[in-house]
């Protein structure tokens, strides 16, 4: 099997070009024309004989001549033209004739691209059938790379099935001892705690911690190792239920750090409503964690609308910290402050980020240290997308906890 380089892609095929006329002579003239072409050359000296060979050859140019015997030009190319595996071969006609309107009229409607007159120009020829092989260049190398393209599609979503599986099962495997040593821990704390001197109980705690902490760290990288196997599943969604849902969810950790949050009405937008809720809990949990202790944590939540995007801000009166880290905080396992100073798994961000982008958004984040920091998530906006001046939901609080506070702003 032979192969064409062309630049970076291997072509399997050979440029073929066909051409059919009943004199040896011009057949001959037009192969020392297009010798130096670096092309493969067939003849054929009937429109039968052409036909036969278009059975098992492809070829991406047909130089046809009109007037010949028992089926002429015209006829033949008829016939490769409604034939679905040839219909598509561009058919340049080679003519003595006078070309007057009629002629040239009835070749188009033959399915023609053109026609070249007889005594042959030897460089009008070259031009165009060098115009038609790089046609058929570009358009083998554009197959080549959609093949290439499917081939690696394929195995990314071959490798990412392989990923969740691993992830699914290793969290599993993973969890079984940790949640037997912290059981094991708690009974020994609890049965034991007569016989055990501080140092044991304190060394028991802290595995307590450390146990619950590598839980919380298997859960973070199973949740980041899901995000692309399941972003498919979008639908309409409310972002105003969303971060209602995720403030229930984070409401003893709010409580506990005498948190407020105040929120303006949020759009609808096309995504997944899990994987958006989790983008909410994470943002505010991180916001939470990274507090100073001598003053209460506030969490504004602001939309902006632009021509061709949805933003959602998140500013909080947190820690902050120096600008010039601010990519390093969305990657996984990157943190900015001591282990010991702040829990967490250092994935929490980075799990956000890629939700974001599978959205189709990008995720920016300014900050300051001693004043805080503001998340910046914009999304591009969908046709069926809800805009938050469109659609204004009442704000449900029956889910909201009794001991925080959430302050909905509307203009209205």
């Amino acid at each position: 099997m032979e192969f064409l380089e062309v630049g970076y892609i291997l072509l399997e095929n050979h440029p073929i070009i066909l051409i059919v006329d009943d004199q040896e002579k011009n057949l001959h003239a037009m192969r020392r024309i297009l010798d130096g072409l670096d092309i493969e050359i067939i003849t054929a000296n009937s429109g039968k004989n052409a036909l036969k060979i278009l059975l098992h050859k492809t070829v991406f140019l047909i130089l046809l001549d009109v007037q010949m015997p028992d089926m002429d030009g015209f006829e033949t190319a008829e016939i490769i033209i409604n034939n679905p595996a040839t219909c598509n071969v561009p058919i340049i006609f080679l003519t003595a004739i006078s070309k007057n309107e009629d002629f040239v009229l009835k070749g188009y409607q033959t399915g023609a691209v053109d026609y070249i007159s007889k005594p042959i120009n030897s460089e009008i020829v070259l031009s165009k059938v060098k115009i038609f092989k790089d046609l058929w260049i570009s358009r083998e190398k554009l197959e080549e790379s959609n093949k290439l393209l499917a081939e690696k599609e394929k195995e990314l979503k071959r490798s990412n099935e392989d990923l969740e599986e691993f992830a699914r099962v290793t969290s599993h495997d993973l969890k079984a001892p940790v949640r037997h040593m912290m059981t094991l821990a708690e009974f020994l704390l609890e049965d034991y705690s007569d016989v055990l001197d501080e140092e044991g109980k304190i060394n028991l705690s802290d595995m307590i911690k450390a146990g619950e902490r590598m839980r919380q760290l298997i859960d973070s990288l199973l949740a980041y190792s899901q995000v692309d196997g399941l972003l498919q599943h979008f639908s309409e969604i409310d972002l105003n239920m969303i971060r209602d849902e995720a403030i229930e969810n984070l409401s003893s950790h709010i409580n506990e750090s005498g948190a407020i949050i105040s929120s303006e009405t949020l759009p609808c937008m096309s995504g997944n409503r899990d994987f958006m809720k989790q983008v909410f809990q994470n943002i505010l949990s991180n916001a939470i964690k990274y507090r100073d202790n001598e003053r209460p944590i506030e969490i504004e939540i602001s939309y902006l609308k632009e021509t061709d995007a949805q933003i959602i801000l998140f500013k909080d009166t947190g820690i902050g910290f120096n600008q010039k880290f601010a990519d390093k905080v969305f990657a996984p396992f990157k943190r900015l402050v001591a282990k010991e100073d702040f829990e967490g798994t250092g994935i929490g961000l980075a799990t956000v980020k890629k939700i974001v982008e599978r959205h189709g958004g990008s995720i920016s984040v300014k900050s300051e240290i001693g004043i805080g920091s503001e998340f910046k998530l914009c999304f591009p906006i969908g046709e069926n997308d809800f805009q938050a001046d469109e659609f204004i939901p009442e704000v449900d609080t029956s889910n909201i906890a009794k001991n925080h506070s959430i302050l909905i702003i509307d203009d209205d």
